[in-house]
């Protein structure tokens, strides 16, 4: 009857093991799946935001540097003809000082 009991007692003590580690591995199971599945569900989603954010402004900055461009460049047509005009201006200034020089300096 010893053995029996013995016997009875290591069954029970083997169901327990196969218990606890069955519990152990569909726990580590569990926690697999659920890491996966997490992973795949937010795989992208942060990086493709913050690509679309950065694209968006990338976007915004060229626009406005195309326009800031475009500003200075008719600033530039604007002061090309401006200088192209004061120009002969000023050679009519200068020869109309020399002239006077020349009547000044003829008195004297």
């Amino acid at each position: 009857m010893l053995s029996t009991v013995a016997d009875t007692g290591s069954t029970g003590s083997n169901l327990e093991i196969l218990t606890a580690l069955a519990t152990v591995v569909a726990g580590i199971l569990g926690a697999a799946i659920t890491y996966v599945a997490r992973k795949r569900v937010t795989a992208g989603k942060v990086s493709t935001s913050d690509a679309d954010v950065l694209w968006q402004q990338s976007q915004a900055m060229r626009d406005m540097l195309l326009k800031e461009k475009e500003l200075a460049e008719s600033q530039r047509d604007k002061m090309i003809e401006i200088n192209g005009q004061i120009l002969p201006m000023l050679e009519t200034i200068n020869s109309s000082l020399v002239d006077i020089f020349q009547i000044v300096r003829g008195k004297e």
